[in-house]
């Protein structure tokens, strides 16, 4: 199951194992990178949604998976970019969620994730806490009009 694969990419992440292929907390650095790493848009926030780390490229059935790195309020969240062919369908939440908002559910360990879906790429933030997921992607996936120049998209 995707929810899955993500926590399990998430964690490997926040515990050293595997390494950033870019540190920095310059939104612009880490874009660019990812320009010359995938063939798809990565979301790189630098909006209120925490403070970003870096970011590296995992592999996800096959495809190549943009993880960036934040931390917010002593918590480490990860947000991946994806093309929509390495989605699969998670487990509908249970609880009920306005219509523009992602969906979310828990996965393992209290683990849980936040899923946004465009025509040209997939977005997922992966974080300790259902509540916790739900704050940060709303954030990072709906930025205020004012913030909104603060996210840096590649293509």
């Amino acid at each position: 199951m995707l929810a899955h694969a993500l926590v399990a990419h998430h964690l490997r992440t926040i515990a050293g194992s595997e390494d950033l292929g870019i540190s920095s907390d310059d939104p612009e650095t880490v874009a660019a990178w990812f320009q010359d790493q995938v063939p798809f848009p990565v979301r790189v926030s630098s909006s209120d949604s925490g403070r970003l780390l870096g970011g590296r490229v995992a592999s996800l059935l096959g495809q190549p998976v943009a993880l960036v790195l934040y931390e917010r309020d002593g918590t480490l969240f990860s947000l991946f970019s994806f093309p929509p062919g390495v989605r699969t369908l998670p487990e509908k939440s249970t609880r009920p969620r306005p219509a523009d908002t992602p969906e979310c559910s828990v996965v393992f360990d209290d683990y849980a994730f936040c899923l946004k879906e465009s025509e040209d790429v997939v977005h997922a933030v992966v974080t300790q806490g259902l509540t916790k997921v739900e704050e940060i992607a709303d954030k990072v996936f709906f930025p205020p009009q004012s913030e909104e120049r603060g996210s840096y998209v590649t293509q």
